[in-house]
């Protein structure tokens, strides 16, 4: 992992502010210290005072009040600007609130998690009930385009980002739909174990969409009536075992379910939106008519920079293989790290 001395001087003009650039997250960890995510999928560990960097963040997301120094928090923001990991922008110019096509959208903005009744059965006879969950240009479009497809009855999108932090895990699925797609902007780690399991104890199929980095990964779609298919706490568990610094990445999944993250979703243009509602509506349809998703066994990584598509197979993980022992004595759970 990289290391960075974050503790040198420079100058802030008063008509900018600062925002994080697209991608990249700054956090803290109970054992690692404060970390930067970049996009590339680094973690750099930040050589500077705590308070220092939660002043930082807390500038970042709009708050200037703070005990430490504004000479402290300028240098900050300027070595951060020189990485590339800091944009200046005018005030008052293209705010993060927007959430037009391409725009830059706050976290919040888009739905993370669906409604308390995910969805109301279609009435018609031998229709399949999809719920799309989600407010950003993603699920906008993927909506339009299942509009009118034989056998699907589409239920409106909706936002409820705020339901996680409210609700129980149990009213996240209901036994009313057929189909939960979530299309969200930065991964909400917690919310997402909490929708798998539910999805699973109600053998309700589900899909899904989100930004990492520079990046947008779609799926796996997981279905009850294929048990071949594979699901996010797959995902997650093959992401942990491979990851060279799996602190890091569960730290940076925690950042995320804190719902403080001050980096802006960058969504795609018009053409990049319209191959990720594509890629899942293909999915949908497919499984729809019973035949296998052309995603099957795999999570698809886009990078709307480059247009580049990336097939990543992920294989079951059998469950509580990963699962951490709680009812060993302190010395067997020690030799057993």
């Amino acid at each position: 992992m990289k290391t960075s001395g974050l503790d040198a001087t420079a100058d802030q003009s008063a008509m900018n502010r600062h925002r994080l650039a697209p991608g990249h997250h700054v956090f803290e960890t109970p054992d690692e210290g404060w970390l930067l995510y970049e996009p590339s999928g680094a973690f750099v560990r930040l050589h500077a005072p705590a308070e220092a960097l939660r002043a930082l963040t807390a500038r970042l997301r709009g708050d200037d009040r703070s005990d430490v120094s504004e000479a402290v928090v300028e240098d900050l923001l300027a070595r951060f600007e020189a990485r590339g990991a800091i944009e200046r922008q005018p005030i008052g110019r293209d705010t993060p609130g927007r959430s037009s096509l391409g725009e830059a959208t706050s976290h919040r903005d888009v739905g993370a998690m669906g409604d308390p009744a995910i969805a109301t059965k279609a009435t018609e006879e031998g229709s399949r009930c999809v719920r799309i969950v989600g407010s950003g240009p993603i699920a906008v479009a993927l909506g339009r385009l299942l509009e009118g497809e034989d056998g699907l009855e589409i239920a409106a999108c909706r936002d409820d980002a705020d339901l996680a932090e409210t609700e129980s895990p149990a009213t996240f699925v209901s036994d009313e739909a057929d189909l939960v797609i979530v299309c969200a902007g930065w991964l909400q780690d917690a919310s997402w174990q909490a929708l798998d399991e539910q999805a699973r104890q109600h053998s309700i199929a589900w899909h899904s969409c989100y930004a990492e980095g520079d990046r947008f990964y779609l799926g796996p779609l997981w279905s009850p009536d294929d048990p071949t298919t594979v699901s996010y706490r797959d995902v997650r568990a093959r992401r942990l075992a491979s990851a060279p610094f799996p602190e890091g990445l569960e730290g940076y999944w925690r950042h995320l379910d804190e719902r403080l993250c001050a980096t802006p979703v960058r969504w795609p243009n018009a053409g990049g939106v319209a191959q990720l509602a594509g890629a899942l509506a293909a999915d949908v349809t497919a499984w729809a008519r019973g035949e296998t998703p052309p995603s099957h066994g795999h999570q698809l990584a886009f990078a709307p920079t480059s247009g580049i598509w990336t097939r990543h197979p992920v294989l079951p993980v059998p469950r509580g293989l990963m699962t951490e022992r709680t009812d060993l004595a302190p010395e067997a759970a020690e030799a057993a790290r």
